[in-house]
């Protein structure tokens, strides 16, 4: 288990079929959850995609949370990780973007996609 801002729970499950749940927790309730999807071992790369409750949006506790997230991908033998983002979901833009992804491709009318390397 890891702390977030000091006070949320961040609660990593076991990798199941290429697939590992973050649970984001305030005093035991579910607010909000990372998944990491394992995409390609050769490339060695994930996708993640986050949820939070709408009550505990704009406090940074995602941005944060993803940070953290990304931190433990990388100690792992992954390179790179990736996201989507829906359009117009601009305060999820704002959250990857805080948490250090790079926009690498701009579809038009449905998502921006991100990615993290490692910096080795």
């Amino acid at each position: 288990m890891f702390k977030i801002q000091d006070k949320y729970d961040l609660i990593p499950s076991e990798i199941e079929n290429s697939i590992q749940l973050f649970q984001i927790q305030d005093n035991k309730k579910l607010i909000g959850a990372v998944t990491i999807r394992y995409t390609n071992n050769k490339h060695k790369e994930c996708e993640i995609q986050g949820n939070l409750l709408y009550e505990y949006q704009n406090k940074g506790i995602m941005t944060e949370t993803v940070k953290k997230v990304s931190e433990l991908i990388f100690k792992t033998d992954i390179n790179r990780i990736f996201l989507f983002v829906s359009k117009p979901n601009l305060q999820a833009k704002r959250c990857v973007e805080k948490s250090g992804f790079k926009e690498i491709l701009n579809h038009s009318n449905n998502n921006w996609v991100y990615e993290m390397l490692n910096d080795l």
